[in-house]
């Protein structure tokens, strides 16, 4: 036999889930029950366990680890200067690396309703 103790909330509970009509008495009110049926009564935990078996409490969370240190930003590069010989010419030049936008694809209007836009048209009609 296996003894189960009954850990819910009511003054009286009446086996639901074995068909044993046995009778607990309360919170923590120990019964025996069969052992080939003692699976049924702890698949709920929150009603019943074995006897004497006490839920261990929760390992404590570890400790955070601390976050890694911030890796310092580069040193700004030095301004840099370039010597021309006296009268020589400078040219800059600078490219957008990024290609240009295609060109929208123009809009396709059957031919007899683009005769029908056109301001020639709308007149001969009148």
């Amino acid at each position: 036999m296996a003894k189960i103790e009954y850990i819910g909330q009511k003054d009286r509970k009446t086996d639901n889930v074995a068909g044993t009509n046995v009778v607990w008495n309360g919170n923590g009110d120990v019964k025996d029950v069969p052992d080939s049926l003692a699976t049924r009564f702890t698949a709920h935990p929150t009603v019943w366990r074995l006897a004497g078996v006490v839920k261990a409490p929760a390992a404590p969370a570890p400790a955070p680890t601390p976050a890694p240190a911030p890796t310092p930003a580069p040193e700004p590069a030095a301004p840099s200067t370039l010597t021309l010989a006296p009268g020589a010419a400078v040219t800059a030049t600078t490219a957008d690396p990024s290609p240009a936008p295609a060109p929208a694809a123009a809009k396709k209007v059957p031919a007899k309703k683009a005769a029908a836009k056109t301001p020639v048209a709308k007149k001969a009609k009148k």
